[in-house]
């Protein structure tokens, strides 16, 4: 496929096309997300295609069934810390957001030459932060944005 990025054993992860800006927002606004991941308007979120500092994603099964997508912000740190700025899996259950994150922090480290890869969450999210735990990421502090972090010298991949 044309926009992949990087291919697991159930997922492929690609760029977002502008075609995507519906089943974002409507993933985004599902009743079993919205209580944990912002929200941005189609409008915010076509204004971001051209921002070189962010990548939009789509979570794809190898069929082409949309299950999620995940944002990628400050690709141009001098740092080089990209933050996972929003994941979202529609499908839940079924692994997929596990392995999302595992190819996330592949593309991170090894597409996207990151020294480190960090993201924020809400300190009620406590499913999504066992899961963040199991894939690596390491806690960096209880607040009500508990933040999680994974440096390239610890990951695993």
């Amino acid at each position: 496929m044309k926009n992949t990025l990087i291919t697991g054993k159930n997922l492929i992860i690609r760029k977002a096309v502008t075609d995507d800006i519906q089943f974002m927002g409507k993933a985004e606004t599902d009743a079993e997300n919205s209580p944990w991941i912002g929200h941005w308007n189609d409008e915010l979120r076509l204004e971001q295609f051209k921002n070189p500092d962010v990548l939009q994603t789509i979570i794809e099964l190898k069929g082409g069934q949309k299950v999620g997508f995940i944002i990628f912000r400050e690709l141009l740190n001098k740092d080089l810390h990209i933050e996972l700025k929003r994941i979202c899996i529609t499908e839940k259950g079924k692994g997929y957001g596990k392995e999302a994150l595992y190819l996330s922090q592949d593309l991170a480290f090894n597409k996207l030459n990151a020294q480190k890869l960090y993201l924020h969450t809400k300190t009620e999210n406590i499913r999504a932060q066992n899961i963040y735990k199991a894939t690596g990421f390491n806690m960096e502090m209880p607040d009500p944005c508990t933040s999680f972090y994974l440096n390239k010298i610890d990951y695993k991949g």
